[in-house]
């Protein structure tokens, strides 16, 4: 009976030790990975933009197991040039520059901005999301508005078609039935080889656009402080498709939906 108390005993100790082993290893190369990342990272912004960064932080990513985490050779690298904080999701597991990064981001919101008072003015805030970023992720924050190609201020379409996209244009009190030019957008379903979605959403009140910012869409859940919108879709298209998009519109009243036509 000893004899088998003290094999199972042994058993145990080595097993916690291999294990420990295991786990020094692992978070010695999950070491390694980011200082690349970082080097990766100061490298890419300095090929694509043309100036030298700092890094702040950096965190690893992780793959979403059923029981466990499992570490990628992805980081997110935190950045900094000036006063301008920014990120950049790049490999670590080799020397590279493929990475993606949201340095652009406050410009390619006021060229949305921009156009989106061509279309119909009055604007009042602009919700972008999409990029080239993965959508499941463990880093914080996620990895939304990341691009790749670099934004020089006229080639906002081709930045924004690398992958899917939605935006959300914000209006208090407007009459969308007085017409919105949807032609300015039909370049970026053209260019678009995923999914794109453009909302054009009106608040009933200026309290209401204070309470709903940044969370409101076309839902009839937030009807208590949207009474109209537009939507430009094209995820319901097929490839024999002439069409570039579909487009839904509605109104609501207390709360229920009045008018809906597509």
């Amino acid at each position: 009976m000893f004899k088998k108390v003290f094999a199972v005993s042994v058993f145990a100790i080595v097993i916690f030790i291999l294990s420990g082993c295991d786990f020094m290893k692992e978070q010695d190369n999950n070491e390694k990975t980011i200082n690349q990342a970082k080097e990766n990272a100061i490298e890419y912004v300095r090929e694509k933009y043309g100036f030298d960064s700092e890094v702040v932080s950096a965190e690893l990513d992780y793959s979403q197991g059923m029981l466990n985490a499992t570490p990628l050779s992805t980081v997110m690298v935190n950045m900094k040039y000036g006063d301008k904080t920014f990120r950049v999701y790049i490999d670590g597991a080799t020397e590279n520059t493929d990475g993606m990064d949201d340095y652009q981001l406050d410009e390619m919101l006021l060229k949305l901005e921009e156009y989106a008072n061509e279309t119909f003015p009055g604007v009042r805030n602009v919700r972008l999301g999409g990029g080239a970023g993965p959508e499941v992720t463990a880093i914080e924050g996620g990895c939304n508005n990341l691009y790749k190609t670099y934004f020089d201020g006229n080639n906002l379409f081709d930045v924004l078609g690398e992958d899917s996209t939605g935006i959300v244009f914000e209006y208090v009190q407007a009459d969308f039935d007085k017409g919105i030019d949807f032609s300015k957008w039909d370049e970026l379903f053209e260019k678009a080889d995923s999914r794109v979605s453009i909302k054009y959403i009106s608040y009933r009140t200026e309290a209401d656009y204070d309470d709903g910012k940044r969370k409101a869409t076309t839902d009839e859940k937030y009807a208590i402080y949207v009474d109209n919108y537009c939507w430009l879709d094209n995820i319901n298209l097929d490839e024999n498709s002439v069409d570039k998009y579909t487009l839904e519109t509605g109104k609501y009243v207390l709360g229920e939906k009045e008018e809906f036509y597509s």
